[in-house]
């Protein structure tokens, strides 16, 4: 919801007041009622009427950056979480989907640095894999643009390039990553020379600290056996793919609400926005 809907209206109390009002409209929809599904949080993006670009930064896109800073928070919640049970250790690592250049700027957390420093320490056995990358992101020792291009399409099956150290700069400081690119097959033909290759992310918890050649090679050496077995012809992105990426995925999306559920919800929903705007 737009934040200057929450004027005068006592902070989260009203929120929480509103999204008692959805439910109750909701459960009267079957099918909400027996699963027991029920909206507890509302988030609020800012209308303060400077939008600049209005095709980029407009109320609507506004609106899913909320949306995506939840789910990139939850993310970070749910690692910290895998640490506290100890189901992260020497012997267990994550592998992540996508890359964790995570930016206090862009979440629902706040800017609270001392929760960000926290957060990170729970990524010292995590391995962000990311399918699609831009090559020239990378500086070098001078800091100026270091292009990989070449570097990175001239990779033979099964090789990494060399493990480069970088800084991501950020309202709550600066981070510390380690990247390398990984090519994970043998093939022919490509559809392009990057098709098989993947970007490998780990977080430096220090700007001096380093990681061992033997680890990256071992973690190099498990993202080529992931890579096995195929599964041709179920995803047009397969040739990015690591397997258990795409059984977590179909899991998922198997589990999804149908989407004819999803409208009568939003209709619902619909029918009490209209009331408290007629109210307000």
């Amino acid at each position: 919801m737009p934040d200057d809907f929450n004027n005068d209206d006592g902070g989260e109390n009203f929120c929480h007041s509103y999204c008692e009002n959805i439910n109750k409209e909701i459960n009267k929809l079957p099918f909400v009622k027996e699963q027991g599904i029920t909206i507890n949080k509302l988030l609020l993006y800012k209308t303060d009427g400077n939008t600049g670009d209005k095709d980029i930064d407009n109320y609507k896109n506004r609106a899913v950056a909320q949306i995506q800073n939840e789910m990139v928070d939850a993310e970070q919640l749910l690692v910290a979480q895998l640490c506290k049970d100890n189901r992260l250790n020497d012997e267990s690592w994550l592998i992540k989907d996508g890359s964790f250049e995570y930016n206090p700027s862009f979440s629902n957390l706040g800017n609270d640095v001392v929760l960000w420093n926290n957060l990170r320490t729970n990524y010292q056995r995590v391995v962000g894999v990311s399918k699609t990358f831009d090559p020239e992101l990378l500086p070098d020792y001078e800091g100026n643009r270091l292009s990989q291009t070449q570097t990175i399409a001239n990779l033979n099956p099964f090789e990494r390039t060399k493990v480069y150290r970088y800084e991501s700069q950020h309202k709550g400081g600066s981070s510390f990553y380690t990247v390398w690119y990984l090519r994970l097959r043998n093939k022919d033909f490509r559809e392009t020379s990057f098709s098989d290759i993947v970007k490998c992310e780990m977080v430096l918890l220090q700007e001096d600290e380093s990681i061992e050649t033997d680890i990256i090679n071992v973690i190099s050496a498990n993202l080529i056996r992931e890579a096995y077995p195929v599964c041709f012809g179920s995803d047009t992105r397969w040739a990015n793919h690591l397997y258990p990426v795409f059984l977590t995925e179909s899991f998922c999306k198997s589990h999804y609400i149908n989407s004819n559920v999803i409208f009568k919800i939003i209709c619902q929903i619909d029918k009490v926005v209209c009331k408290l705007c007629a109210q307000k």
